[in-house]
């Protein structure tokens, strides 16, 4: 077996994986409706979400602006050692952990289709 080295390894996104860059506050929207409470009205905010399919079902969340641009930058085809890297400027010493904090909740919740040596 080749030898790999996790910041050489690349990740495929499901192909329903959506990053929208919203200027509205409609997360907030549909969660409300989805606890089927009265939404608050329309805002305009800059709120990130994420939209992606899991076994036939849609889901949804808001992204924090780092965690958003960690999720483009694999999706462009960045490896998990420039995801490292990239996050190294803001985080300093915690960048390693908090990149493998997000794959590991990004494998959890099922972005992650493919990894790629």
């Amino acid at each position: 077996m080749e030898n790999v080295q996790l910041g050489d390894l690349h990740f495929e996104l499901h192909p329903s994986v959506q990053l929208l860059d919203l200027q509205w506050n409609a997360v907030a929207i549909w969660q409300a409706l989805d606890n089927e409470e009265t939404p608050a009205g329309a805002e305009k905010i800059l709120e990130p979400c994420l939209v992606w399919r899991s076994d036939m079902n849609s889901h949804y969340r808001s992204l924090d602006a780092q965690e958003f641009n960690a999720l483009q930058q694999v999706s462009a085809g960045a490896s998990f050692g420039g995801l490292c890297e990239s996050l190294f400027a803001t985080l300093g010493e915690e960048a390693t952990q908090q990149a493998a904090q997000y794959l590991a909740n990004w494998l959890e919740v099922g972005l992650v289709s493919k990894v790629v040596t």
